[in-house]
Protein backbone atom coordinates (compact mmCIF):
# COMPACT_ATOMS: atom_id res chain seq x y z
CA UNK A 1 0.00 0.00 0.00
CA UNK A 2 0.92 3.64 0.30
CA UNK A 3 1.08 6.04 -2.77
CA UNK A 4 0.96 5.82 -1.69
CA UNK A 5 30.03 -5.70 44.18
CA UNK A 6 30.75 -2.99 46.46
CA UNK A 7 30.21 -1.16 49.41
CA UNK A 8 27.18 -1.86 51.71
CA UNK A 9 26.28 2.24 51.24
CA UNK A 10 26.59 1.35 47.53
CA UNK A 11 24.61 -0.99 48.08
CA UNK A 12 21.99 0.73 49.68
CA UNK A 13 22.54 3.76 47.22
CA UNK A 14 21.08 0.54 44.68
CA UNK A 15 18.43 -0.59 46.14
CA UNK A 16 17.44 2.61 46.36
CA UNK A 17 17.74 3.30 42.89
CA UNK A 18 16.17 0.29 42.12
CA UNK A 19 13.04 0.61 44.10
CA UNK A 20 12.38 4.04 42.42
CA UNK A 21 13.16 2.89 38.81
CA UNK A 22 10.86 -0.12 40.00
CA UNK A 23 7.92 2.59 40.96
CA UNK A 24 8.34 4.30 37.34
CA UNK A 25 9.09 1.46 35.02
CA UNK A 26 7.48 -1.60 34.66
CA UNK A 27 9.94 -3.94 32.83
CA UNK A 28 8.73 -6.76 30.43
CA UNK A 29 11.05 -9.29 28.97
CA UNK A 30 10.35 -10.41 25.99
CA UNK A 31 11.82 -13.00 23.84
CA UNK A 32 15.02 -12.32 21.10
CA UNK A 33 13.17 -11.15 18.50
CA UNK A 34 15.90 -13.05 16.18
CA UNK A 35 18.68 -15.59 16.51
CA UNK A 36 21.28 -12.40 15.31
CA UNK A 37 20.51 -10.35 17.78
CA UNK A 38 20.13 -10.56 22.44
CA UNK A 39 17.13 -10.50 24.41
CA UNK A 40 16.18 -7.40 25.36
CA UNK A 41 13.69 -5.05 27.75
CA UNK A 42 11.01 -2.75 27.43
CA UNK A 43 10.38 0.26 29.74
CA UNK A 44 6.89 1.01 30.38
CA UNK A 45 6.96 4.84 31.71
CA UNK A 46 3.48 4.72 33.79
CA UNK A 47 3.62 8.15 33.73
CA UNK A 48 3.29 8.72 30.29
CA UNK A 49 2.26 5.92 29.03
CA UNK A 50 4.15 5.12 26.73
CA UNK A 51 7.17 1.77 26.23
CA UNK A 52 10.97 2.45 25.57
CA UNK A 53 12.79 0.07 23.80
CA UNK A 54 16.37 -0.84 25.40
CA UNK A 55 18.29 -1.47 21.95
CA UNK A 56 20.58 -4.58 22.17
CA UNK A 57 23.88 -5.17 21.07
CA UNK A 58 24.27 -7.91 18.94
CA UNK A 59 25.95 -11.19 19.80
CA UNK A 60 29.66 -11.84 19.20
CA UNK A 61 28.96 -15.27 17.45
CA UNK A 62 26.61 -13.55 15.03
CA UNK A 63 29.49 -11.25 14.39
CA UNK A 64 31.52 -14.00 13.81
CA UNK A 65 28.56 -15.32 11.42
CA UNK A 66 28.57 -19.13 13.46
CA UNK A 67 24.74 -18.66 12.33
CA UNK A 68 23.80 -21.57 10.35
CA UNK A 69 21.36 -19.59 7.64
CA UNK A 70 21.02 -16.30 5.96
CA UNK A 71 17.81 -14.05 6.43
CA UNK A 72 16.38 -11.75 4.04
CA UNK A 73 13.60 -9.61 4.56
CA UNK A 74 11.39 -7.07 2.38
CA UNK A 75 9.75 -4.10 4.65
CA UNK A 76 7.79 -1.58 3.37
CA UNK A 77 8.63 1.09 5.89
CA UNK A 78 5.42 3.73 5.57
CA UNK A 79 6.78 7.09 4.33
CA UNK A 80 10.29 6.55 5.87
CA UNK A 81 12.12 9.71 6.47
CA UNK A 82 13.40 11.57 8.94
CA UNK A 83 10.17 12.44 10.37
CA UNK A 84 9.63 8.60 10.79
CA UNK A 85 13.02 8.65 12.72
CA UNK A 86 12.09 11.59 14.73
CA UNK A 87 9.68 8.90 16.99
CA UNK A 88 12.32 7.36 18.80
CA UNK A 89 10.59 4.61 19.88
CA UNK A 90 9.14 3.47 16.19
CA UNK A 91 13.04 4.12 15.13
CA UNK A 92 14.33 1.71 17.87
CA UNK A 93 11.77 -0.83 16.84
CA UNK A 94 12.83 -0.08 13.17
CA UNK A 95 16.84 -1.14 14.09
CA UNK A 96 15.87 -4.23 16.08
CA UNK A 97 13.76 -5.46 13.19
CA UNK A 98 16.14 -4.49 10.68
CA UNK A 99 18.69 -6.10 12.95
CA UNK A 100 17.18 -9.39 12.82
CA UNK A 101 18.56 -9.43 8.67
CA UNK A 102 21.47 -10.01 6.70
CA UNK A 103 19.89 -8.25 3.66
CA UNK A 104 16.82 -5.87 4.42
CA UNK A 105 14.79 -4.42 0.86
CA UNK A 106 13.40 -1.37 2.57
CA UNK A 107 10.26 0.38 0.54
CA UNK A 108 8.57 3.78 0.78
CA UNK A 109 11.97 5.67 1.40
CA UNK A 110 11.60 9.33 0.70
CA UNK A 111 14.73 10.66 1.67
CA UNK A 112 16.24 12.81 -1.24
CA UNK A 113 19.07 14.04 0.72
CA UNK A 114 19.48 10.64 2.77
CA UNK A 115 19.53 11.96 6.05
CA UNK A 116 17.61 9.40 7.73
CA UNK A 117 19.16 6.46 5.97
CA UNK A 118 22.68 7.72 6.97
CA UNK A 119 20.76 7.99 10.18
CA UNK A 120 19.69 4.74 10.43
CA UNK A 121 22.37 2.97 9.44
CA UNK A 122 24.32 4.59 11.50
CA UNK A 123 22.56 3.52 14.22
CA UNK A 124 22.32 -0.21 13.15
CA UNK A 125 26.30 0.46 12.80
CA UNK A 126 26.60 1.31 16.83
CA UNK A 127 25.30 -1.30 17.72
CA UNK A 128 26.63 -3.96 15.83
CA UNK A 129 30.08 -3.22 15.05
CA UNK A 130 29.97 -1.39 11.87
CA UNK A 131 28.51 -4.15 10.75
CA UNK A 132 25.82 -2.52 7.59
CA UNK A 133 26.37 -0.68 4.13
CA UNK A 134 23.42 0.15 1.73
CA UNK A 135 22.85 1.06 -1.78
CA UNK A 136 19.73 2.25 -3.32
CA UNK A 137 18.25 3.54 -6.08
CA UNK A 138 17.90 7.12 -7.41
CA UNK A 139 14.41 8.51 -6.58
CA UNK A 140 11.44 7.02 -8.72
CA UNK A 141 8.31 8.06 -9.53
CA UNK A 142 6.58 9.06 -12.85
CA UNK A 143 5.48 12.65 -11.41
CA UNK A 144 5.97 14.82 -7.81
CA UNK A 145 5.74 11.71 -5.71
CA UNK A 146 9.02 9.56 -5.25
CA UNK A 147 10.01 6.96 -3.76
CA UNK A 148 13.68 5.32 -3.48
CA UNK A 149 14.72 1.09 -3.10
CA UNK A 150 16.72 0.59 -0.19
CA UNK A 151 18.90 -2.50 0.01
CA UNK A 152 20.77 -2.63 3.78
CA UNK A 153 22.83 -5.48 4.18
CA UNK A 154 25.39 -7.18 6.65
CA UNK A 155 28.55 -6.40 4.72
CA UNK A 156 30.42 -9.10 6.15
CA UNK A 157 28.24 -11.90 5.35
CA UNK A 158 27.16 -10.76 1.38
CA UNK A 159 29.17 -8.71 -0.77
CA UNK A 160 27.49 -6.64 -3.91
CA UNK A 161 28.62 -7.90 -7.17
CA UNK A 162 26.46 -5.83 -9.77
CA UNK A 163 23.92 -3.23 -9.94
CA UNK A 164 21.46 -1.66 -12.41
CA UNK A 165 18.67 -0.03 -12.69
CA UNK A 166 15.49 -1.68 -15.02
CA UNK A 167 14.96 0.02 -17.82
CA UNK A 168 11.57 0.03 -18.62
CA UNK A 169 10.99 1.03 -21.98
CA UNK A 170 7.53 0.73 -22.44
CA UNK A 171 6.89 2.81 -18.84
CA UNK A 172 4.77 -0.20 -17.13
CA UNK A 173 6.36 0.51 -13.47
CA UNK A 174 5.69 3.45 -11.48
CA UNK A 175 9.08 2.43 -9.74
CA UNK A 176 11.17 0.06 -11.96
CA UNK A 177 13.47 -2.69 -10.34
CA UNK A 178 16.76 -1.60 -9.33
CA UNK A 179 18.44 -4.84 -8.95
CA UNK A 180 21.28 -6.21 -6.92
CA UNK A 181 23.26 -9.30 -7.27
CA UNK A 182 24.97 -10.19 -4.23
CA UNK A 183 27.53 -13.16 -3.62
CA UNK A 184 28.10 -14.60 -0.20
CA UNK A 185 31.00 -17.30 0.89
CA UNK A 186 28.67 -18.87 3.30
CA UNK A 187 25.89 -19.96 0.88
CA UNK A 188 24.88 -23.30 -1.45
CA UNK A 189 24.23 -20.55 -4.18
CA UNK A 190 27.14 -18.47 -4.47
CA UNK A 191 25.37 -15.49 -6.30
CA UNK A 192 21.94 -14.22 -6.35
CA UNK A 193 20.07 -11.39 -7.77
CA UNK A 194 16.99 -9.66 -5.61
CA UNK A 195 14.31 -7.72 -7.70
CA UNK A 196 12.24 -5.23 -5.78
CA UNK A 197 9.03 -4.09 -6.71
CA UNK A 198 6.51 -1.43 -5.26
CA UNK A 199 3.89 -1.07 -7.20
CA UNK A 200 0.99 1.27 -7.62
CA UNK A 201 -1.89 -0.60 -6.08
CA UNK A 202 -4.02 0.38 -9.13
CA UNK A 203 -1.66 -0.98 -11.58
CA UNK A 204 -0.52 -4.01 -9.63
CA UNK A 205 -1.88 -6.45 -11.80
CA UNK A 206 -0.20 -5.20 -14.82
CA UNK A 207 3.47 -4.13 -12.68
CA UNK A 208 3.42 -7.74 -11.19
CA UNK A 209 3.25 -9.59 -14.47
CA UNK A 210 5.88 -7.21 -15.98
CA UNK A 211 8.13 -9.04 -13.40
CA UNK A 212 8.77 -11.75 -16.38
CA UNK A 213 9.91 -9.23 -18.91
CA UNK A 214 12.25 -7.97 -15.83
CA UNK A 215 13.01 -12.10 -15.57
CA UNK A 216 14.38 -12.43 -19.16
CA UNK A 217 16.19 -9.01 -19.05
CA UNK A 218 18.25 -10.58 -15.65
CA UNK A 219 19.05 -13.48 -17.49
CA UNK A 220 20.38 -12.02 -20.62
CA UNK A 221 22.21 -9.77 -18.37
CA UNK A 222 24.10 -11.53 -16.19
CA UNK A 223 23.17 -15.05 -17.08
CA UNK A 224 21.61 -16.77 -13.94
CA UNK A 225 18.08 -17.43 -13.16
CA UNK A 226 18.71 -17.63 -9.53
CA UNK A 227 16.65 -14.47 -8.43
CA UNK A 228 14.22 -13.42 -5.95
CA UNK A 229 11.46 -10.70 -6.56
CA UNK A 230 10.21 -9.29 -3.22
CA UNK A 231 8.36 -6.22 -2.17
CA UNK A 232 5.17 -4.70 -1.82
CA UNK A 233 3.26 -6.12 -4.48
CA UNK A 234 0.00 -4.77 -3.10
CA UNK A 235 -0.98 -8.36 -4.82
CA UNK A 236 -4.32 -9.13 -2.44
CA UNK A 237 -7.75 -8.02 -2.01
CA UNK A 238 -9.23 -5.48 -4.52
CA UNK A 239 -5.77 -4.63 -6.51
CA UNK A 240 -5.70 -7.98 -7.15
CA UNK A 241 -8.70 -10.22 -7.81
CA UNK A 242 -9.17 -14.01 -7.80
CA UNK A 243 -9.41 -13.85 -11.57
CA UNK A 244 -6.66 -12.02 -11.92
CA UNK A 245 -3.73 -14.31 -11.45
CA UNK A 246 -4.46 -15.67 -15.16
CA UNK A 247 -3.02 -12.74 -16.38
CA UNK A 248 0.26 -12.58 -14.55
CA UNK A 249 3.07 -14.60 -16.09
CA UNK A 250 4.93 -14.31 -12.76
CA UNK A 251 2.23 -16.56 -11.02
CA UNK A 252 1.32 -18.48 -13.72
CA UNK A 253 4.30 -19.94 -15.06
CA UNK A 254 6.08 -23.02 -12.86
CA UNK A 255 9.01 -21.64 -13.18
CA UNK A 256 8.53 -19.44 -10.09
CA UNK A 257 7.72 -20.34 -6.70
CA UNK A 258 5.43 -17.86 -4.69
CA UNK A 259 6.52 -18.10 -1.00
CA UNK A 260 3.98 -15.99 0.58
CA UNK A 261 0.73 -17.59 0.65
CA UNK A 262 -2.54 -15.63 -0.34
CA UNK A 263 -3.98 -16.17 2.60
CA UNK A 264 -1.09 -14.45 4.66
CA UNK A 265 -1.92 -10.77 6.66
CA UNK A 266 1.08 -8.71 5.62
CA UNK A 267 -0.31 -5.78 7.11
CA UNK A 268 -1.01 -3.78 10.02
CA UNK A 269 -4.24 -3.05 11.35
CA UNK A 270 -7.87 -4.03 10.38
CA UNK A 271 -7.09 -5.32 6.70
CA UNK A 272 -6.09 -8.71 5.64
CA UNK A 273 -4.38 -8.65 2.79
CA UNK A 274 -0.90 -10.46 1.34
CA UNK A 275 0.28 -8.07 -0.39
CA UNK A 276 3.73 -8.14 0.40
CA UNK A 277 5.20 -11.21 -1.25
CA UNK A 278 8.44 -13.55 -1.96
CA UNK A 279 9.04 -15.28 -5.14
CA UNK A 280 11.90 -17.09 -6.11
CA UNK A 281 12.99 -19.09 -8.93
CA UNK A 282 16.52 -20.97 -10.14
CA UNK A 283 17.40 -24.20 -8.87
CA UNK A 284 20.03 -23.77 -6.77
CA UNK A 285 18.22 -21.03 -5.29
CA UNK A 286 15.05 -22.71 -4.59
CA UNK A 287 17.06 -25.68 -2.83
CA UNK A 288 19.16 -23.08 -0.47
CA UNK A 289 15.64 -22.17 0.90
CA UNK A 290 15.10 -23.62 4.25
CA UNK A 291 11.60 -25.07 4.36
CA UNK A 292 8.97 -23.55 5.55
CA UNK A 293 11.15 -20.31 6.82
CA UNK A 294 9.48 -17.79 4.28
CA UNK A 295 6.55 -16.02 6.17
CA UNK A 296 5.39 -12.65 8.03
CA UNK A 297 7.37 -11.28 11.05
CA UNK A 298 4.39 -9.82 12.85
CA UNK A 299 6.20 -7.48 15.27
CA UNK A 300 3.24 -6.04 16.77
CA UNK A 301 2.98 -9.63 18.29
CA UNK A 302 6.20 -9.97 19.38
CA UNK A 303 6.74 -6.50 20.84
CA UNK A 304 3.84 -6.35 22.06
CA UNK A 305 2.20 -3.43 20.59
CA UNK A 306 -0.88 -1.51 20.61
CA UNK A 307 -2.13 -0.58 17.19
CA UNK A 308 -1.09 2.85 17.53
CA UNK A 309 1.81 2.04 18.44
CA UNK A 310 2.54 -0.30 15.25
CA UNK A 311 0.84 1.73 12.76
CA UNK A 312 3.85 4.44 13.75
CA UNK A 313 5.87 2.11 12.51
CA UNK A 314 4.43 0.68 9.21
CA UNK A 315 1.19 -0.34 8.26
CA UNK A 316 2.95 -3.36 6.52
CA UNK A 317 5.01 -6.27 8.02
CA UNK A 318 8.34 -7.08 7.24
CA UNK A 319 8.10 -10.51 4.78
CA UNK A 320 11.08 -12.88 5.47
CA UNK A 321 13.11 -16.12 4.18
CA UNK A 322 15.82 -17.86 5.21
CA UNK A 323 19.04 -19.48 3.17
CA UNK A 324 21.09 -22.78 4.19
CA UNK A 325 24.75 -22.09 4.53
CA UNK A 326 27.46 -24.46 4.39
Amino acid sequence: MGEESGDESQGRGRQSETRRTSAEFRRAELPCPGPQTCPFSWKLNSQMGVRKLVLPLLSVASLLHIAATLRISAFNIQAFGDSKLSNETAADIIINILSRYDIALVQEVRDSDLSAVTKLVDQLNSMTMDAYSYERSKPLGRESYKEMYLFIYRKEVVSVVDRYQYEDPEDIFSREPFIMKFSSPYLKVKEFVLVPLHTCPHTAVTEIDALYDVYLDVIDKWETDDIMFLGDFNADCSYVKEGDWEHIRLRTSEVFKWLIPDDADTTVGKSDCAYDRIVVCGSKLRKSIVPKSATVYNFQRAFKLEQAEALAVSDHFPVELTLKTH
